[in-house]
């Protein structure tokens, strides 16, 4: 049911967004297609001159529809990057920030519990960054590698099925099983590793909050330490994650150089034989090559979407279903009826007085507003009343 929740919230904050995320995906897409018609084109100009009755007019023909596939691929990509950078943010980032902070309203929150200010200051900051990272890595990087890959895999299918079965096997198995390994041994950890240095964020605002506004100095070298251990187990976490991923790595590497000297070999004995035009079997080397590069990205951008939906679920916990109201009958502080009064209250810094023999009544029920300078006594009236 967490995870059903997760997911409503998540799309619901693409709710004033939502035709502009289709345009923005679709135009990636189309840029995509573009893409691969103009690596058809630039095949076909490498064997147009061994054609039989090749014109320079032909070549002067192939050239112009390259540059218009070429302007319009430009085009489209733009009007993705344009979409997702300007008119998205512009409409879903104030969305987000107005959402989070509406839910505060619905939240019984501890006064003192320690480093909590700072935690939900991160998780509402943290959320609003992170969708805007989960837009790039879906148009840019997600949906852009995905389509270059199938482009690629249609080229090697146009030149040889053997070789077009060999490759949609090994880079399949490499993006299968790396995701797999991903989802249950990398993410887990990346996780764990996001939990911790939440609490070092939350312990860093606070302390910042408390050392500019209180003058606890003597309370540094306990903050100091407490965030030199939170950092450390961040690291312990994130380090045991990439670790492991540079093995497999190295190791899908190894099995990648293997099968594409067995391919080179074999494109090698087709041209030979005349089965493969040099056009064919350059497309077949810059293909494999590419296909690797995709694939290794492609998998990080899995990665990256993952730490980003990571982060996301660790703020909405924090924000949405840790002390909900109707899940925490207990409550700090509760007043019903009462009358505050401060008689002769004084308050400094050092030898400076920020008030001094202040005298306030406020009777029950009563609503006031406290106006001043900020940075100035305001805050300090506020905690006396508890």
């Amino acid at each position: 049911m967490q995870k059903e929740n997760f997911k409503k919230f998540v799309i619901s904050l693409y709710k004033p967004v939502k035709c502009l995320t289709i345009v923005m995906i679709l135009s990636m897409i189309i840029s995509q297609i573009l893409d691969l018609v103009k690596q058809y084109i630039i095949k076909g100009i490498i064997d147009l001159p061994s054609m039989e009755n090749f014109r320079i007019a032909d070549l002067y023909n192939v050239a112009f529809v390259l540059l218009v596939v070429i302007v319009l691929e430009l085009i489209f990509f733009y009007i993705s990057n344009i979409t997702r950078t300007i008119h998205i943010v512009k409409k879903q980032t104030p969305y987000i920030s107005e959402k989070l902070f509406n839910n505060l309203n619905k939240k019984a929150y501890s006064f003192f519990t320690d480093n909590y200010t700072g935690k939900i200051s991160t998780a509402i900051n943290e959320i609003t960054n992170e969708i805007t990272k989960l837009n790039t890595q879906i148009t840019t990087k997600f949906i852009s590698l995905l389509t270059s890959m199938i482009s690629s895999l249609i080229v090697l299918y146009t030149i040889n099925i053997n070789i077009f079965i060999v490759a949609t096997i090994l880079f399949a198995g490499i993006i299968v099983s790396r995701l797999i390994y991903f989802s249950k041994k990398y993410l887990p950890s990346i996780k764990k590793a996001e939990e911790y240095n939440r609490e070092y964020n939350g312990i860093l605002n606070d302390a910042v909050l408390n050392f500019t506004s209180l003058r606890l100095y003597n309370s540094v070298e306990k903050f100091s330490k407490n965030l030199k251990l939170k950092k450390q187990e961040v690291n312990i976490y994130k380090n045991r994650a990439s670790s492991k991923e540079f093995i497999f790595g190295a190791i899908a590497n190894v099995v990648y150089v293997i099968t594409l000297i067995a391919l080179i070999i074999y494109s090698i004995k087709l041209f030979e034989s005349n089965s493969m035009t040099l056009g064919n079997f350059i497309f077949f080397i810059n293909a494999m090559i590419s296909l690797k590069s995709q694939t290794t990205s492609f998998t990080w951008s899995y990665i990256h979407i993952g730490e980003i939906i990571v982060k996301l679920q660790n703020s909405y916990e924090l924000l949405y279903t840790k002390y909900n109201v109707e899940d925490d009958n207990k409550s700090d502080i509760q007043i019903s009826t009462g009358k505050l009064e401060f008689k002769d209250v004084s308050f400094r810094y050092n030898k400076n007085y920020i008030f001094k023999n202040f005298n306030l009544s406020i009777e029950d029920k009563q609503k006031i507003g406290i106006i001043g300078v900020s940075r100035k006594w305001k805050n300090n009236i506020s905690k006396f009343d508890f």
